[in-house]
């Protein structure tokens, strides 16, 4: 501190008693402050002990009512002694209650509610001891003794939460705001204690007992809700480990018995039992209360430790800072008078320096200091004004500041300035000054006056800072702001580019820019905005790319900047053997040029935006970083486009998908409407058709339709998955050469009718056991023989050839084709009958049938077993098609051939090999069937077919759903389930997991469970799978593979009893 020279000794030292005086101050404050702190963390103490007492209270009359419920309910023979030994602790507690709170109430007597609540502890406490008398002597009932025990408990816990809110640290509310939920969990459980004791003691529950349950049932819930949405992570874990299964199991088996009987009357249930297993539970909630008790008050301790050992340490902080303060103060008045002498003498030398810094300082300056007498003539000019404007310090002073105006600004803008500054205020505002070159610059300006010890105005101050990168800033960020406005609002490219091309003339005048926009289909720029050049001479002046330019050419700067996507700049034009195409332009004095890509988001490149200059100025650097972030707005707008031209385009390709899918649905009305018509015109001829050959023939024409119609909707659910992306090979060995002449017998058939020759070929060394799948593989060549055999007039030919053309390792690659002498495809058409819903003429689809998806679906199937699929002319014959498709699979050897058909399907397997025991005729002969379906007419078919497969009809059970399903199989024996999935009360997936259920309770040998369904989505097997059901037959069932599938499941069922 540095004093006055005029001020005396004494008097300094009274100017050091003030800040003493308030360091002394301060101390004081902070002092007895932490002794506040201190008392009040006492206090929140000692409602923390009463709080815990009060708790205490609870359990012992939550005790105490169990133990008089219990000795009530025996009629005196149990818990006589555990009852009086309770008595005694309760009486404890209340009478040390009685007296903190008898304290409490005559230091706030002011406190309304808390008397109101000691008032009704006291009324309570006379009821309680009339109650323990009639207890004694037994003139009460359980039940009636509940209530009384229960408003006490409810008067304690009223003042459990009244003293928590009088604790003030939120720290202890929280931890105690769980008690008041813990204690109510207990006292519901204590209430439910008591009621039960006695309800098991009567020999019916009454309507009123039976209601208080339940309303403490509902209680007890909301309560432990309460609490785990209060408590910490700790605690809340704490309390599920005591709410766990094991502890709440045994009394959900007593509470599940009172459900159970309540309307059948009569318990056989012993009370003690019931009373001991509530008991432990609300002992476990004690014990967790009473650590959350514990918590508290050592919490509550600790902060008493923390609040005395703030006070003592900042009242020993407070001495040592009061004796230091002194201390100095004393040192320094002392020393303040030899510093004196010294202190004048280097005033000086100090004020010397600081004009010196000073005036370096204003020198280093990068703001324009200027300052000028009264009539505006120039005294002093900075390093930065020297700089600013061009001119030496010679050439400035004397001179007027009017030196450097422009006409940007009227006499009136100067004219206020002056009359500001005259008037001794201070004027700011802007310049636009030309410098000594003749480059103009703007100017932040400040100007204030200077007065001397008089008030007289002597001299103008003038600081100033060159703002003209701040208003090009401006600028670009407007431009900026309007183009993110274009491009926001959707306006046309056009706009964009406008915005940007004046944005750049006008920031850089006498400079002519264009875009260029990249065709990425033909790899071409076209310029889109010519150069605007108004200059004589060049009015006919056309831009190459304005024809097109392709990016890999080097003829032009554009293109190579597209091409390579970095920025072009030339600083000569004329003198760049690339640019002699242009030696016109530096006719006109354009000297230099830049171009720079537009790319997007994607690092594609997307267009140019190229410059014209008069001037060779700035750099590639500049330009880039200017330009960027409007390129980047100008690629946003051209992606934009871009992704509106595609959108037009998938709409146009949209609407024609959908006029494919309405020829497509009208093909499949025809094509459904058509087996349905056979198959009722054909069963209406059965009725009335007399020769029984004749109802035969009928009967075959109507289930071949309907083979039809199931083949049709196969390919339907074939392209769903197809399109969901669920079709999955399921590949297992099998015999090619097998496969392909099951396939031909059964396409020979067909053949036939038409008088068409069918003819199968295959070559020496085709593989024999082979890995795929083979119903895939099968399908796609029925689909292609199909679909030859039926474009294919009578007496044509249709040939299967099959070929083997590489081999890696074990891995094949086979080729399969389809010629035919048939109607052929014209070749504008091939590749479209591969696409779904689409035939290669829609006159097709009236004279052949058809719905355009087995091809597609073919060719959906030859990719996923990793080959393609085509068509071409038949090259043997002068009409017709070869189709031809190639596939990866797998070769095994052939010596394993017997192993391996073995273990291709285990059902297969029992079919193939010769049964151990009993025939299939006799298993079927003594089954026991459950038929569970909600349809009646699916029930009479089922049993229909399971007589007809040899079952006898009394061993069939038939029921409508899955509730009956379950109630026979409990109380019959039964062999097997055909099971249906959707039914209602319950579906098949409910009905399956209880008899599971039952089963594993009961330790019985699992009866095989059939899904029998017409949903034949993935979703519906695996639903059937995880609820226990052991296999799948898909709707309509045809005889084979139900017999198939009853041999395997019931012989298998067999051999599980025998072990």
């Amino acid at each position: 501190m540095r004093w006055p020279p005029s001020l005396v000794f004494q008097e300094r030292w009274l100017l050091w008693l003030l800040p003493l005086t308030i360091v002394v101050g301060y101390i004081w404050l902070h002092i007895r402050d932490e002794w506040a702190v201190w008392n009040r963390t006492e206090v929140q103490q000692h409602w923390t002990v009463n709080v815990s007492d009060l708790t205490n209270l609870v359990y012992e009359l939550q005790k105490e009512r169990g133990y008089s419920s219990g000795f009530l309910a025996s009629d005196g023979k149990q818990f006589r002694v555990e009852l009086q030994e309770h008595r005694s602790n309760t009486d404890q507690y209340i009478r040390q209650q009685l007296q903190y709170l008898s304290t409490h109430l005559s230091l706030n007597a002011e406190d309304s509610h808390f008397l109101t609540l000691f008032e009704e502890m006291m009324q309570e406490l006379s009821r309680l001891e009339v109650v323990r008398q009639q207890v004694d002597r037994q003139t009460v009932d359980a039940y009636e003794s509940i209530e009384d025990y229960t408003h006490f408990v409810s008067v304690v816990l009223k003042l459990i939460s009244k003293l928590v809110v009088q604790i003030a640290d939120v720290e202890l509310i929280n931890r105690f705001f769980v008690l008041p939920s813990l204690l109510r969990i207990g006292e519901s459980l204590g209430q439910e204690r008591a009621l039960l004791t006695e309800v098991f003691t009567a020999d019916a529950l009454s309507p009123g007992m039976y209601e208080r349950w339940n309303m403490l049932q509902g209680e007890r819930k909301a309560h432990i809700d309460t609490l785990l949405a209060l408590s910490s992570n700790r605690y809340r874990d704490i309390f599920q480990a005591v709410d766990d299964e094991a502890t709440q199991g045994q009394l959900n088996r007593f509470r599940a018995r009172v459900v159970q009987r309540h309307a059948e009357g009569g318990f056989a249930v012993d009370p003690k039992e019931w009373f001991i297993a509530v008991t432990r539970m609300i002992d476990l909630l004690r014990d967790m209360g009473t650590m959350i008790q514990q918590d508290t008050q050592t919490l509550a301790a600790q902060r008493i430790r923390s609040a005395s050992w703030k006070f003592w340490g900042q009242l020993a902080a407070g001495m040592v800072l009061l004796l230091a303060v002194g201390a100095l103060a004393m040192v320094a008045t002392l020393a303040s008078r030899s510093r004196l002498l010294m202190r004048e003498v280097a005033e000086r030398k100090r004020h010397e320096a600081e004009l010196s810094k000073l005036h370096h300082a204003l020198d280093q300056t990068p703001i324009t200091v200027v300052i000028t007498d009264i009539a505006g003539s120039i005294e002093y000019v900075n390093r930065t004004c020297i700089q600013s404007t061009g001119y030496s310090q010679e050439e400035l002073l004397g001179q007027n500041p009017r030196l450097l105006k422009t006409d940007h600004f009227g006499p009136e803008v100067y004219a206020d300035m002056w009359r500001t500054i005259l008037s001794g205020a201070v004027w700011q505002g802007e310049f636009y000054n030309r410098r000594k070159d003749n480059l103009c610059y703007w100017e932040s300006a400040s100007i204030s006056p200077v007065r001397d010890p008089e008030g007289r105005i002597r001299h103008f101050l003038a600081i100033k800072e060159d703002i003209t990168a701040k208003k090009r800033q401006e600028k670009e960020d407007d431009y900026r702001r309007q183009l993110l406005e274009v491009v926001a609002s959707g306006a046309p490219l056009a706009e964009s580019y406008s915005l940007v091309m004046r944005y750049v003339e006008e920031l850089f005048p006498g400079m002519v820019s264009c875009f260029a926009m990249v065709n990425h289909a033909e790899q071409r720029l076209y310029c889109l905005t010519a150069p605007r050049l108004r200059i004589a001479g060049l009015e006919n002046y056309r831009c190459p790319a304005e024809e097109g330019i392709l990016l890999q050419s080097a003829t032009t700067p554009c293109s190579i900047a597209a091409y390579r996507k970095e920025m072009i700049y030339m600083e000569n034009l004329c003198g760049d053997q690339q640019w002699q195409t242009h030696e016109c332009l530096c006719q006109v004095g354009l000297q230099s040029f830049w171009s720079i890509p537009i790319i997007g988001e994607g690092g594609e490149v997307l267009g140019t935006l190229a410059g014209y200059d008069r001037e060779k100025r700035f750099g590639e650097s500049f330009f880039s970083d200017r330009l960027a972030p409007l390129l980047q707005l100008i690629g946003i707008a051209i992606k934009r486009q871009h992704r509106e031209e595609a959108l037009r385009v998938a709409a146009s390709r949209a609407d024609a998908a959908n006029r494919s899918k309405s020829a497509f649905l009208a093909n499949m009305s025809h094509e459904i409407r058509t087996p349905l018509h056979a198959i009722i015109g054909a069963l209406e001829l059965v009725q009335d058709a007399p020769p029984v050959d004749e109802q035969q023939e009928q009967l075959q024409l109507a289930y071949g339709s309907a083979r039809a119609l199931l083949l049709l909707i196969n390919d339907l659910l074939d392209y769903a998955k197809i399109e969901a992306g669920q079709l999955q090979l399921n590949p297992a060995p099998f015999n090619l050469p097998d496969l392909i002449r099951e396939l031909s017998a059964t396409m020979t058939i067909s053949a036939r009718k038409k008088r068409i020759r069918l003819t199968c070929s295959l070559p020496d060394g085709w593989p024999v056991l082979v890995y795929g799948d083979a119903n895939r593989l099968k399908q796609v060549l029925i689909n292609l023989l199909g679909n030859a055999i039926k474009f294919t007039p009578e007496e044509g030919t249709v040939q299967l050839r099959g070929e083997q053309i590489a081999q890696l390792g074990d891995e094949l690659e086979l080729l399969f084709e389809v010629q035919d002498t048939g109607v052929g495809i014209p070749e504008e058409k091939r590749q479209r009958i591969f696409e779904r819903f689409t035939q290669a003429d829609e006159s097709i689809t009236r004279r052949f049938g058809g719905t355009g998806l087995g091809l597609a679906i073919s060719r959906d199937l030859v990719t996923m077993m990793g080959g393609r699929i085509a068509v071409e002319p038949n090259p043997a014959a002068p009409v017709g098609s070869r189709f031809f498709f190639t596939i990866r699979i797998k070769s095994l050897p052939t010596a394993v051939l017997a192993g391996e058909e073995r273990v291709v399907s285990e059902r297969d397997a029992l079919s193939a090999v010769p049964r151990q025991g009993m025939s299939t005729e006799d298993l079927l002969a003594k089954a026991a069937i459950l038929v569970v379906d909600d349809q009646s007419t699916n029930l009479k078919i089922t049993q229909g077919m399971l007589v007809r497969l040899g079952c006898r009809r009394e061993q069939i059970v038939c029921v409508a759903n899955g509730q009956l399903a379950l109630e026979c199989y409990q109380t019959g024996r039964f062999d097997l389930i055909l099971m249906d999935c959707q039914m209602p009360v319950m579906d098949g997936y409910q009905a399956s997991r209880a008899i599971r259920q039952w089963e594993a309770e009961r330790g019985k040998q699992p009866i095989p469970i059939i899904a029998f369904t017409a949903d034949v989505t993935e979703e519906s097997r695996r639903n059937g799978a995880t609820s226990g059901m052991d296999d799948f037959l898909s709707k309509p069932v045809f005889m084979t593979p139900l017999r198939q599938i009853l041999d395997h499941h019931l012989r298998r069922s067999e051999k599980g009893q025998e072990r």
